[in-house]
């Protein structure tokens, strides 16, 4: 980046300071409004910059490499909101926060920059400025920061190097003063707050739901908090907590702290308590937004005798800690706990362990080994990557880890941990009506004399096949992977002899072959490992703060993983192989229909096929299709890369038409906005014959809302639109194509970016589009992005974002060519070749297409079949001759004459142009040749000459053995 002096002057900001546009005073005093606004104003400035401000996940390339200039940045950050989101009311002049706003840069700070907000006069939202676009992050409007530095610091954070520690290197490198690194350290946490991070906590191998998991603790992880200060959780409490809406909370949080002045009180601030604090699950693996958190039962509820019995481990774990300590800390916590604090060490921890029976005295005990909270837990999968992660306020018990599994949407078959015995009684005793650990409480096997003493002398072998490949009679309630119903917990390596309980023998990893040597118990401990470097940070932030920074951490950490695992496989299989994940969420080669969920129905209704399909269609996906050889030869010619790319092919209009580049961009390369303008046409035609009132903005004008032309969108919809059921606006980003589809009947609001499925391209497309909705319809609209629906496809690179944006369901990112190409095909249906394309083809391929069709009648009886040859495969010819055969086995039961379809007596070429003929007139409502439904449809009816005789046909043909053939009655035949 430059230096500062290089930074030019907008002319345009110029112009508004002369003329006095901007007021100088304090923001808002003339219109009675204030800057930052009261909590209830700020409640509604967090809302909306997380609703439409939000970063993308993935940021464009150019904003994060250092390499943007600062002489392009803008010098006055004013928002770019014109009218209010909420109200449509025109906001007010832009009003100066300061002038001495600093950047803060990878190679320093750069002064001179000045922040604005504006203040809708009807409703009183704020808006400041909070443009990522500019490769600026507003943090508090007097400190601003680099998305390069907020990456750079991301990228420190997950070497274990602290913000402040780069800092420090930073100022030493640049020898230069930077912004106290407290106040970096919550810009960049607000930078994190911002983006559209998904969460997703999810392993390409292992899918969404692991049948495996790894669990353990990380006790060194701790915040600062008075355990003991806590209070009670109300009465009607039922030890669940929503866990979206707590995140939210905790990111609302982060947010907020860029907006409040000097010694103002954050009013999102988190206080951890019972029945407000929630353990993050991925999105895909959890059962629902609601999950378990029973901490407050560690204390309240008396524990059964044989849980009582199992705790026990959790007392010597904290015993053995005790002895590592020094004898002065030993003698101390003796002291706070009543006890006489005079003798040997091993005196002083016989009497704390005998003070530990008592729980308060044994959380008093466990907040000063190791630290206010309890650690934080995990379940993990044999790849190493985070599922799960739950925020322990008190000591440890397998109650956290059964709080996690019993949220999960799928209980995994196979739990390790270090105190399985005491995780399957604690979870079955919760839930004694599914002992969700069974069969034999967990253990891999029947608790008998005989198996003991196999297990003890390492000869008993459990084979769980299951675990390689599913079961082929799965069974009730089963695993989605695996297919089995089993729930086993087992021990460790490291731990599975610690026990004194000889059953537990029966919970030794060993004893799976398909586990042995394979499954890494230790994962945990070696995440651990690394994560326990970033404690001398993390541990000194609040609760709310250090939770918010270890999630975070994690996902970076798990995105990593899954980056190097997508690696790895594409090394295997060829980069030329795409790779694609399944509805279970594990990386697959090649196709894999995603399940649908009922958001997405009326969305594939817009796509939906074909204007009439016939029934051995159905069962098919619309872009399966099998191309006749006319029809091969015909794309084979459209799609030549070695002819002319401006070859006029298709007609549109008589000053309108597509070239053959037009159509290289659909097949092959990144999709043009004229031939996206005809596809979204046929989606148009399409939904019409679904009964789906759809309107489709041209392409070429959605662009021009934006700046710097700012036009206004409303002109381009119809009179009708609230009455429409879709409206659609494709947008283009930056060269990347996205769409929102607006859903007036229902008020909804759909955005789709394939390439940032948790978010929606630029930022001003979505206040466009909101705005644009409440003029629509006013009043509250609800929004939706692509991860929101189940199954949605998401792009893994490349060029594919036009299809995305054409077919944002029902296929996967493999079948993509396949798409691309069919999407050529329905076009050709759709609009007639140019005379010209016609000639040229016809000289090719030296296939002339005839004005009629030639009919040779058999001179024999009219019940002899002769079907031509070569045509035999197609569908509809499979009906008819299935038909045929049925008709002649039952003659006897006709009263009058009966004529079969005149196509099998046809000439092979005249055939395969009558079948051509009504597969293109069937599959789309823009046919637009010289033959009528009537003469299409009349080479494939079978005549009836009596009514009596066509009903019974109807009945056991089309009604009883589902054979889809078409008939008609002629009293003259």
């Amino acid at each position: 980046m430059t230096e500062a002096s290089d930074i030019r002057p907008d002319p345009v900001i110029q112009n508004i300071q002369e003329t006095d546009s901007v007021s100088k005073e304090k923001p808002g005093e003339d219109e009675g409004q204030a800057y930052p606004p009261d909590d209830a104003g700020l409640r509604r400035m967090v809302r909306y910059l997380m609703e439409t401000k939000a970063l993308p996940a993935q940021l464009p390339q150019h904003l994060v490499t250092g390499s943007k200039s600062l002489q392009d940045l803008p010098r006055q950050l004013i928002p770019k909101e014109t009218s209010c989101v909420e109200c449509a009311g025109q906001l007010t002049e832009p009003l100066l926060i300061t002038a001495a706003a600093k950047l803060v840069t990878y190679t320093g700070v750069v002064d001179g920059f000045s922040t604005y907000c504006k203040a809708c006069p009807d409703c009183g939202l704020m808006y400041r400025y909070q443009e990522w676009t500019d490769g600026i992050h507003n943090f508090n409007d007097h400190i601003l920061i680099t998305l390069h530095l907020c990456i750079v610091l991301r990228a420190s954070l997950q070497t274990h190097h602290s913000v402040s520690r780069a800092i420090e290197v930073l100022e030493q490198t640049e020898n230069k003063t930077f912004p106290k690194k407290a106040t970096i350290l919550h810009a960049y946490m607000h930078f994190e707050a911002m983006t559209s991070h998904d969460y997703l906590y999810s392993c390409y191998k292992c899918g969404y739901h692991p049948p495996v998991v790894v669990m353990d603790l990380h006790r060194k992880g701790v915040f600062n908090m008075p355990v003991s200060e806590m209070e009670a959780p109300p009465a009607d409490f039922d030890g669940t907590v929503d866990m979206k809406q707590f995140w939210d909370s905790v990111n609302s949080e982060i947010i907020c702290s860029g907006l409040l002045t000097c010694g103002r009180k954050n009013p999102f601030v988190v206080v951890p308590s019972y029945n407000n604090w929630a353990s993050w699950i991925g999105p895909k693996t959890r059962r629902d937004d609601t999950v378990f958190n029973t901490e407050h039962e560690k204390f309240h509820a008396p524990r059964q005798a044989t849980e009582m019995a199992d705790l026990q481990m959790t007392e010597k774990r904290l015993q053995d800690a005790l002895i590592n300590l020094k004898v002065d800390m030993v003698r101390k916590l003796c002291k706070q706990c009543g006890l006489d604090s005079k003798g040997s060490k091993m005196d002083l921890i016989l009497r704390l362990r005998d003070e530990m029976k008592n729980r308060s005295s044994y959380d008093k005990i466990f907040e000063k080994v190791w630290g206010a909270s309890g650690g934080w837990a995990v379940v993990m999968c044999p790849c190493a990557v985070v599922y799960s992660i739950k925020f322990n306020l008190r000591a440890e018990s397998p109650r956290d880890y059964a709080d996690i599994l019993l949220s999960w949407k799928h209980f995994p078959n196979i739990a390790i941990y270090d105190f399985a015995r005491g995780l399957a009684t604690h979870t079955n005793l919760r839930e004694p009506e599914k002992l969700p650990f069974s069969p034999h409480e967990g253990r891999l096997a029947e608790a008998t004399t005989d198996n003991l003493q196999l297990a003890g002398e390492g000869k008993l072998k459990v084979n769980l096949p299951w675990l390689k490949t599913k079961k082929t009679d799965t069974d009730a309630n089963c695993h989605p992977i695996t297919g089995s119903s089993d729930h086993y917990t087992l021990y460790d390596i490291f731990h599975e002899r610690n026990t004194k309980d000889a059953r537990d023998a029966l919970r030794r990893i060993g004893l799976v072959p398909e586990l042995a040597g394979w499954v890494n118990s230790q994962c945990a401990e070696q995440l651990f490992s690394d994560m326990r470097k970033n404690n001398y940070f993390l541990n000194t932030l609040t609760p709310s703060q250090h939770i918010f920074m270890m999630r975070n951490i994690l996902h970076h950490y798990n995105t990593k993983c899954s980056s190097k695992t997508k690696v790895s496989i594409q090394k295997v299989v060829g980069k030329d192989v795409q790779l694609q994940l399944d509805h279970n969420g594990q990386i697959v080669m090649g196709t894999a229909a995603p399940i649908p969920t009922d958001g997405e129905e009326t969305i594939q209704s817009i796509q939906s096929a074909k204007t009439i399909q016939t029934d051995e269609q159905t069962d098919r996906r619309i872009w399966d299709v099998d191309y006749l050889p006319a029809e091969q030869n015909l794309l084979a010619y459209v799609l030549d890369r070695a002819k002319d790319p401006s070859e006029d092919l298709l007609q549109l209009s008589p000053a309108q038409s597509l070239k053959r580049s037009d159509f290289w961009s659909l097949a092959f390369d990144e999709l043009e906005a004229m031939i996206a303008n005809q596809c979204f046409q046929l989606i148009t035609a399409f939904a019409a014959s679904q009964g789906k009132d759809v309107f489709a903005v041209n392409s070429y004008v959605v662009v021009t809302w934006l700046p710097p032309y700012n036009n206004d969108p409303r002109p381009a919809l119809p009179d009708d639109a609230a009455t429409k059921d879709f409206i659609l606006l494709p947008s283009l980003e930056s060269g990347h194509w996205i769409i929102c589809i607006l859903k007036p009947k229902s008020k909804e609001i759909l955005f789709f970016d394939s390439m940032n499925p948790g978010a929606f391209g630029h930022g001003s497309y979505i206040q466009i589009f909101r705005k644009l909705a409440n003029h629509i319809s006013p009043g509250h609209w609800n929004m939706s992005v692509l991860t929101d629906f189940e199954g949605a496809p998401l792009q893994l690179g490349g060029i594919d974002c036009g299809v995305f944006m054409l077919m944002p369901f029902d296929f996967a990112a493999s079948d993509m060519p396949t798409i691309r190409k069919w999407w050529c095909y329905q076009l050709f249906q759709a609009f007639p070749l140019t005379s010209q394309a016609q000639q040229l083809l016809a000289q090719e391929q030296d296939l002339l297409i005839p004005e009629d069709m030639e009919v040779t009648v058999a001179e024999s009886d009219m019940m002899e079949i002769t079907p031509t040859p070569g045509i035999s495969d197609s569908a509809v010819m499979k009906n008819i001759q299935q038909a045929c055969k049925w008709v002649q086995e039952n003659q006897h039961h006709f009263a009058g004459k009966i004529e079969l379809p005149k196509v099998l007596r046809m000439k092979e070429e005249d055939a395969l142009l009558a079948i051509t003929m009504r597969d293109l007139f069937i599959n789309t409502m823009f046919y637009d040749g010289e033959r009528n439904e009537e003469q299409i449809r009349a080479p494939f009816l079978f005549t009836f000459q009596r009514v009596e005789d066509m009903e019974l046909f109807s009945q056991e043909i089309r009604d009883k053995r589902d054979i889809r053939v078409s008939c008609v009655h002629n009293p003259y035949l």
